[in-house]
């Protein structure tokens, strides 16, 4: 008996709880039960970010991996004590380093340059450097010599120091290509932060190197780019020099413009000394001679053809 009235009392009590939590407020419409406050819950995606733990700062927060095609890839991962337990995940993203475009990352560049055909000569020692461009010379000279034999007819001299700037100006353009490209990719390796673009010239960005891919990057440029720098600095210095002294030797050689004989002040001049050289040679008939006066001057000679002197 005394079980069965406390069976019923606890009915009782659970009834009445049970109809207090339905109960109108006095805030809201008699009409609208009163809800209770809801729990987001887990495994839900929260629109607020991340709260910072005690001395951290937001932009201390690490970023998850990055998988995705176009280099941009949220996944939602979870960092203890970065929200309450049990709570939401948190869409964090992934390594930036990812975000770098893969030809512009500087290890692939490096790779790039050592595959490529021109550039992988620097990778050669000293004496496979040099044949590779004493090859090139052999090609400019090639072309050179007989555009310099055409502007300096029978003037040896003169056609060779033509053509030999030619042929090192090729040469040297070659060296500062060279070394220009190896020079970007080694300050690239050395640089803690490197400069990209995500899609184009507007929209540049900075990376900055996690600890183990700079460790890594320094290792390549004092190793492998480093000595390719070093060797293309020595050969340009020493093609510069040439380059340097065969326009000097040049200027002294031929010190006028060998295309100033078609300029009208130069053929003036050869009117002039014609008609010196016939007077010449009138006078000279009027002597009983047929020899001009002027044959005796090689310089004159030159100046009136030296048609009469071979006579």
């Amino acid at each position: 008996m005394g079980l069965a009235l406390a069976n019923t009392s606890l009915l009782f009590l659970a009834l009445i709880t049970g109809s207090r939590a339905f109960a109108p407020s006095s805030s809201s419409s008699c009409h609208s039960p009163r809800r209770l406050p809801r729990t987001s819950p887990v495994g839900a995606v929260s629109a607020k970010p991340p709260r910072p733990r005690e001395g951290e700062r937001e932009e201390d927060l690490p970023e998850d991996l990055d998988g995705g095609e176009q280099g941009f890839d949220f996944l939602s991962r979870r960092r203890p004590g970065m929200q309450d337990r049990g709570g939401v995940r948190v869409r964090r993203r992934m390594d930036k380093s990812r975000t770098v475009p893969t030809d512009q990352q500087p290890f692939n560049e490096l790779q790039e340059l050592k595959e490529d055909p021109l550039f992988g000569w620097a990778q050669e020692d000293s004496k496979g450097l040099v044949t590779r461009l004493a090859l090139i010379y052999a090609v400019a000279m090639a072309v050179s010599i007989p555009i310099g034999t055409t502007t300096f007819p029978n003037q040896l001299p003169e056609a060779l120091l033509a053509a030999n700037i030619g042929g090192l100006g090729v040469l040297l353009a070659v060296a500062i290509r060279l070394y220009s490209g190896w020079n970007y990719v080694s300050l690239r390796l050395g640089a803690e932060v490197v400069e990209y673009e995500e899609s184009g010239w507007y929209d540049g960005s900075e990376w900055y190197k996690p600890p183990d891919i700079r460790a890594r990057d320094e290792m390549l440029n004092n190793y492998e780019v480093q000595p390719a720098v070093d060797r293309l600095k020595a050969v340009l210095a020493a093609i510069g020099l040439g380059f340097m002294l065969t326009v000097v030797g040049f200027k002294v050689v031929v010190p006028d413009d060998p295309y100033a004989m078609l300029d009208d002040t130069y053929l003036n001049t050869l009117k002039g000394d014609d008609d010196i050289a016939n007077d010449a040679a009138k006078k000279a008939a009027a002597r009983g001679t047929n020899r001009p006066v002027y044959c005796e001057s090689r310089y004159y000679q030159a100046m009136a053809g030296g048609g009469l002197c071979d006579k």
